[in-house]
């Protein structure tokens, strides 16, 4: 800090952020010709599979990153009561494996 010609103070801001940090994904993807859904576009359902998969999550996604719907009890079909038109995905997990989808909704 110094004072400055005109009696105030000087703050100086020069300063130096340093951060360490790893990122790691826990699960590796699924092949997505593996995952079927349809129709797409959708209105008012949305109906998925997975040959020969147990499923444990199933969650929808909106294009801004928004979880709209999860479930770790999956119905193959999924309503969309309540979602706006747009482009979501949807995101099948079990175990160490993850599938993703894009889909849309329109009425």
């Amino acid at each position: 800090m110094s004072t400055a010609e005109d009696g105030g103070t000087d703050i100086d801001l020069d300063f130096i952020i340093s951060t360490a940090a790893s990122v790691s994904i826990d699960k590796t993807l699924g092949d997505s010709k593996d995952l079927s859904v349809w129709p797409n576009p959708a209105a008012d359902q949305l109906n998925w599979n997975i040959e020969n998969t147990r499923v444990e999550r199933v969650e929808l996604i909106s294009l801004m990153g928004q979880r709209v719907y999860e479930s770790d009890r999956p119905e193959k079909e999924l309503p969309l009561t309540g979602l706006p038109d747009g482009v979501y995905f949807i995101r099948i997990s079990r175990d160490s494996k993850l599938w993703v989808k894009k889909f849309v909704v329109s009425r």
